[in-house]
């Protein structure tokens, strides 16, 4: 928009009703603060074959010399229940700015979680447990890798918990 202030929109339709929600849309405002701090405000709507699901979200993040600190909470409204979740990052970048290590902290499902590869309605209502340690690193100047390890303790079904170990490689290529 203008000096530093943004907007993020998205929308889908699902093909896969049984799957995913049938429609699916974002909306959030983007603004700094001072220079170094950064906040938001917006929502995720989720729509699936008997019941809608509202997300209220935000954002505050900080550059401090090297380190970036965020925080992003969910609130969810569901017509059978509303949960509170939040994820936490702090990375240290080095010199060239592609370059970093970055550890993750969340706590309950979001339906911006992209390792969910199913986002049905009862799933935002589960609790889990999550932390993420990560290294970024420029491979050549029109590629970078990820490496990720995380720990995850998952709600399955009411207070039927699952933990797993994810190890993750990725790869990105600049056009």
């Amino acid at each position: 928009l203008r000096k530093g202030r943004y907007i993020y929109s998205s929308y889908g339709i699902s093909i896969l009703r049984e799957l995913f929600p049938n429609h699916r849309a974002g909306l959030e405002y983007y603004t700094p603060i001072t220079k170094n701090l950064e906040i938001s405000a917006g929502g995720r709507f989720l729509n699936f074959n008997n019941t809608s699901v509202f997300i209220l979200t935000g954002h505050l993040g900080s550059y401090l010399g090297n380190w970036w600190i965020a925080a992003r909470p969910f609130y969810t409204i569901k017509n059978d229940g509303h949960v509170f979740s939040a994820t936490g990052n702090v990375r240290f970048y080095g010199p060239s700015g592609v370059d970093y290590w970055g550890l993750e902290f969340g706590y309950g499902n979001s339906p911006d979680e992209k390792n969910n590869a199913f986002q049905l309605a009862d799933n935002l209502l589960l609790h889990s447990y999550r932390i993420k340690i990560e290294k970024n690193m420029r491979i050549t100047k029109s590629n970078n890798m990820k490496l990720t390890v995380s720990w995850v303790n998952e709600e399955q079904a009411a207070r039927n918990f699952q933990s797993r170990i994810r190890f993750e490689i990725f790869v990105n290529h600049k056009f």
